[in-house]
């Protein structure tokens, strides 16, 4: 994982929460993360991100490719088996 600092001006009034969300929004809408991914970024659960991204531009919507879901759903039982202690490798994502 790497870490990106980003300085904003104060005069523009966004909170970190904001610039996270924004950030994570682009990112989904430009197919770089999964909504999983998109939500661990900004630090909430994948059906707070979705109710919350209309406030910040919305996410794409339309039919996603049979390896975007099987990615979708590796990332959620990769988290979800991490939580209960377990090590589930993931194929990577295809573009």
């Amino acid at each position: 994982m790497r870490t990106i600092t980003i300085e904003l001006s104060d005069e523009i009034g966004a909170t970190d929460f904001d610039a996270r969300m924004r950030v994570a929004v682009a990112l989904y809408n430009e197919d770089i993360l999964l909504l999983s991914e998109c939500a661990a970024l900004v630090g909430i659960t994948k059906r707070a991100f979705i109710e919350g991204a209309g406030q910040y531009g919305g996410l794409k919507m339309g039919p996603q490719s049979p390896e975007e879901l099987q990615a979708e759903f590796n990332s959620i039982r990769r988290n979800e088996n991490h939580h209960l202690g377990h090590d589930v490798s993931d194929s990577p994502r295809q573009s």
